[in-house]
């Protein structure tokens, strides 16, 4: 058997394989409004979780929110934060209680970015927002925190630059069901003149 005719084989096998169906698909837009889905999670009951942030091109805003759909897709909820400060989702874990607890960054006019974890019920409803903080005390997070199971409880990872040093960062926290913090860490790199980038796993 020649390498072509072996070639031919196995292309033709690949493409006789079942490709997966489309089932539904959800499309959001507008003129003024540019929405961005950042991560996207399924719970054992087959309830998706999407959560990203809007921005207003308008006024230069832009606002986190969580959504449920069902398995097929229809709208159940959509969260969004408080419209006072900036706070970008980036992350998104479905609860064994039908809801689900988020990660992202706050941002507040003239004042350090600082990440956050936040519950949410099944109907959609905030339980708890818990922003995190970190010595040496101004932070800013420029990346993607990223929020996990833990027992009783959740971990959230994140990296970003030290404003003070303009050094990256790689930062951990645990925190219990009802959001208390129960300790938080920064990964020691004294002396290496370094950006951390990319902390995009928590265990």
């Amino acid at each position: 058997m020649t390498r072509l005719l072996a070639l031919l084989l196995l292309v033709a096998a690949a493409s006789a394989q079942p490709q997966p169906d489309t089932l539904w698909t959800r499309i959001n837009a507008s003129d003024s409004i540019t929405i961005q889905a950042i991560d996207c999670e399924v719970s054992a009951s087959g309830a998706v979780f999407v959560t990203g942030t809007t921005y207003n091109h308008d006024n230069g805003r832009g606002t986190g929110w969580v959504q449920k759909r069902s398995s097929t897709g229809d709208l159940l909820w959509t969260s969004y934060t408080l419209a006072d400060d900036q706070q970008f989702f980036y992350s998104v874990l479905p609860t064994p209680d039908g809801g689900c607890v988020g990660a992202g960054s706050k941002y507040s006019e003239g004042l350090p970015q600082r990440s956050f974890a936040a519950k949410y019920s099944a109907s959609g409803e905030r339980e708890w927002l818990t922003i995190l903080s970190l010595p040496p005390g101004v932070i800013v997070a420029t990346s993607y925190p990223l929020i996990t199971a833990a027992p009783d409880g959740f971990y959230l990872g994140l990296n970003g630059t030290d404003s003070s040093f303009f050094r990256g960062y790689i930062a951990a926290a645990r925190f219990d069901m009802n959001g208390d913090t129960l300790w938080t860490r920064m990964l020691d790199v004294s002396g290496r003149d370094e950006q951390i980038r990319h902390a995009r796993t928590v265990n």
